[in-house]
């Protein structure tokens, strides 16, 4: 008799996270490096973001669709995060020569607090 294998198929989805015992929101902000507020703003319908339970599925932002031709400094740039922000929460993704592959999806956090507004319109970290 030959021993019986079982092969399990697991989706993660991304831009998620399951946040485990004792974790809350904050600490996830301070795990990940990342504004407390960006986290709140990901997550609007929260009805107690101070007591967030146990196996919680926390949204870490919005997605967006790569398009051919998309860079990781332009993309950066044009959510007003930093690239090392977009590959911690991208860890799939290689961004070599800066080129993304089309048709992928990349994990953008809510830009806050870093962003500096001139006129109420023209913005940058």
């Amino acid at each position: 008799l030959r021993p019986a294998s079982v092969c399990y198929r697991i989706r993660v989805l991304k831009c998620k996270y399951c946040l485990g015992p004792g974790e809350t929101l904050l600490s996830l902000a301070q795990q990940l490096a990342v504004d407390p507020l960006q986290l709140l703003l990901s997550n609007p319908l929260l009805r107690r973001p101070d007591a967030v339970p146990a196996g919680a599925a926390v949204s870490l932002g919005p997605l967006y669709a790569v398009r051919p031709g998309d860079r990781l400094e332009a993309l950066a740039a044009r959510f007003l995060v930093a690239p090392a922000l977009l590959l911690d929460l991208n860890p799939d993704v290689r961004a070599g020569n800066g080129t993304l592959a089309a048709g992928g999806e990349m994990c953008v956090p809510a830009p806050v607090c870093a962003v500096q507004c001139l006129h109420g319109t023209d913005c940058a970290l």
